[in-house]
């Protein structure tokens, strides 16, 4: 697993922009293939689990089954996260916290102070 910091541009709808880092998480094919059996692993523990309830395991077991593998699969397609990071509003010059999200760009988030609605892209 590894982290990368990134340069931001946090752009707000009136085109005022600032300046922020966001961390990226990388991680390699063995720490995908973990996280997606682990994934794989809970789902069917809950399926085996739900064979005890009566009649909801008529549902919940084969929906648990055949979730496993396709839950595990989008996990294991996942090689980046953004962890989070910071930077300054441009409207109201305050901290603004980014928020743990899907690396895909450009981020939308809000202003926590001032509910400014902003951009965040790469630099």
């Amino acid at each position: 697993m590894a982290t990368q910091e990134i340069a931001v541009k946090i752009r707000s709808q009136t085109d005022e922009v600032s300046i922020g880092s966001v961390q990226l998480e990388i991680w390699d094919q063995k720490e995908r293939m973990r996280r997606a059996l682990k994934l794989l692993a809970l789902l069917w523990g809950i399926g085996i689990f739900c064979v005890i309830l009566p009649l909801v395991h008529f549902f919940l077991v084969p929906s648990f089954l055949i979730a496993g593998p396709i839950a595990a699969s989008i996990v294991y397609a996942k090689d980046r996260m953004i962890l989070g990071g910071k930077g300054l509003c441009p409207h109201c010059k305050q901290d603004l916290p980014i928020a743990k999200t899907q690396d895909q760009w450009p981020i939308s988030d809000l202003c926590t102070v001032c509910q400014s609605a902003l951009s965040i892209e790469k630099v």
